[in-house]
């Protein structure tokens, strides 16, 4: 049975690119523009349906060597049909300028976490955000988003709902939303104007845009979530591009002291390697004598479709005026490897987190105000896409600190290790 459906799968292909022996995809552009994007989405599904046949062949064992290179050529032939659909429509977009294009998506996001350690009272997982329910069956985040584009002008919004969305609002006036902000492009400039997540860092809010399903170090501890603000971006053909923020205080929608946080990003990328710079500096909701900085570098290699890495560094300061010798100081190190072979993916990552702490509990109430710690963290995340837009994940995670701070049973210990088992879907 492996046989005939290796034969089979090889043969649908070899049908679909004998008039294109290159893989790349071109279309009669003489045609009609409505017909041309008829043609296109019809090819992108055929060409999607021959994928997923040499997928499920490849993950049957089924002549695996044979069709390593077959699988290889339908994505690269896929990913320039994709290219000829954004031409398309982009075309249609500057023909249809008296129309409003609305889209609206939908993700969901599940997951059961067991802490190995047991805390007293089911508490919470330390230093952890989005996935912090031990011993539960949770449902982190549904979602329904909306976008919109006009002329030069757009808008999105993310309507959340779940556990994501309980961490990720400051008052119930925002509780359900996750961003809304308008924005306008032209001539490589990009103007966005209302809540949105930070342009800091490497990993991102929600799990189905991460390789790992929970957050490292450097994304819950050293960095902000989300503001409420303004931005503008401007993006180079050679592949340079920069970003100027503002926002009120990070992850609350208010500025409490009369004071701005401004943000400035340096970006770099082109098709294997992208790098990006920022900075972020601001009050943050303290007395304004009081800075806030972060400086944070991160850069991911793709060395081949199948193979990535990533690196990520974060650091944290914060100065308090007329207090000699009074001050907050974090540092993040964070290291991926993303492996995919058909529908499998694994992806393990190394972090080291620091806290230098000199502040007295009288100003800082966190759970790391009275000493200086060290943390390390191994994570092996492995996912499985049961369809395109379906994914689920099983993750091991063990945390360690330098001085006993995590909570095991009722009482304190060094380390933690969590299990988890997620569902993500996207549409």
């Amino acid at each position: 049975m492996k046989v005939i459906l290796l034969m089979l799968s090889l043969l649908t292909y070899t049908v679909s690119a004998a008039s294109d022996k290159k893989n790349q995809y071109s279309i009669d552009r003489t045609e009609k523009i409505d017909d041309q994007y008829e043609t296109v989405l019809t090819d992108l599904e055929k060409e999607q349906d021959i994928l997923y046949k040499l997928e499920e062949s490849y993950d049957s064992g089924a002549g695996v060597e044979y069709l390593k290179e077959p699988i290889v050529k339908a994505k690269r032939k896929i990913a320039s049909i994709q290219r000829e659909k954004v031409r398309i429509e982009r075309t249609l977009a500057s023909e249809n300028k008296s129309g409003l294009d609305i889209k609206t998506g939908v993700m969901l996001d599940a997951y059961y976490m067991n802490n190995l350690n047991n805390p007293a009272g089911g508490s919470k997982v330390s230093l952890r955000n989005y996935d912090q329910s031990h011993n539960d069956f949770t449902i982190n985040l549904a979602e329904v988003n909306f976008s919109g584009n006009f002329r030069n002008y757009g808008f999105y919004v993310d309507l959340d709902f779940g556990e994501f969305a309980e961490q990720n609002s400051s008052d119930s006036t925002d509780h359900n939303i996750g961003q809304a902000f308008m924005t306008y492009e032209s001539n490589g400039y990009t103007f966005n104007f209302g809540k949105m997540y930070t342009n800091v860092g490497y990993e991102v809010a929600k799990s189905q845009e991460n390789w790992n399903y929970s957050r490292s170090f450097a994304f819950s501890n050293a960095g902000p979530f989300w503001h409420e603000g303004a931005s503008l971006t401007k993006s180079y053909d050679n592949g340079f591009g920069w970003g100027v923020y503002v926002y009120d205080q990070s992850d609350a929608r208010a500025e409490s002291n009369g004071e701005k946080t401004y943000s400035i990003q340096l970006n770099y990328s082109n098709d294997k390697f992208s790098a990006i710079y920022n900075f972020l500096n601001g009050a943050e909701g303290r007395p304004s004598s009081n800075k806030r900085s972060i400086h944070e570098f991160n850069t991911q290699y793709d060395m081949s479709d199948s193979l990535s890495f990533a690196f990520n560094a974060v650091f944290f300061s914060e100065d308090l005026a007329g207090k000699a010798g009074k001050d907050l100081k974090k540092s993040a190190y964070v290291a991926y490897m993303h492996y995919k072979t058909g529908r499998w993916s694994f992806t393990p990552r190394f972090e080291i987190y620091e806290v230098e702490n000199n502040t007295d509990t009288a100003e800082d109430t966190s759970v790391l105000a009275q000493d200086d710690l060290k943390f390390t963290g191994i994570t092996l995340t492995t996912g499985y896409e049961l369809r395109d837009n379906t994914e689920v994940r099983f993750e091991v995670r063990r945390d360690s600190a330098d001085q006993k701070f995590y909570l095991k049973d009722d009482s304190l210990t060094k380390d933690q290790s969590t299990l988890s088992l997620s569902w993500l879907m996207k549409f």
